[in-house]
């Protein structure tokens, strides 16, 4: 799974979460995402440059990047996210 797109092609419209924490506020780099429920984090987000605009605690994510890392216990998978190419992140519009 390393190095891989993640969810890739066959679903373009990426991967659900929910934000648990951001850094920074503002502008974040980084999200920490909670995917089966809303309560246990299980995914980080590492973004190459600030987003727009703040994604606060409870903000539904939508993304797509690249599996860089894995933790068995706590589980953490951690995916790179460059805004310029077939990776994204996003707010879930409502």
């Amino acid at each position: 799974m390393k190095d891989a797109l993640v969810p890739g092609p066959a679903v373009p419209e990426g991967l659900t979460g929910t934000v648990a924490s951001s850094e920074s506020a503002d502008h974040p780099m980084k999200l920490v995402l909670a995917m089966s429920d809303q309560a246990i984090a299980e995914a980080t987000i590492r973004i190459s440059s600030p987003l727009k605009t703040p994604f606060p605690r409870g903000t539904v994510a939508i993304f797509q990047g690249v599996a860089e890392e894995f933790s068995r216990d706590p589980f953490m998978l951690t995916f790179d996210v460059a805004q310029d190419g077939p990776t994204f992140v996003r707010k879930e519009s409502r």
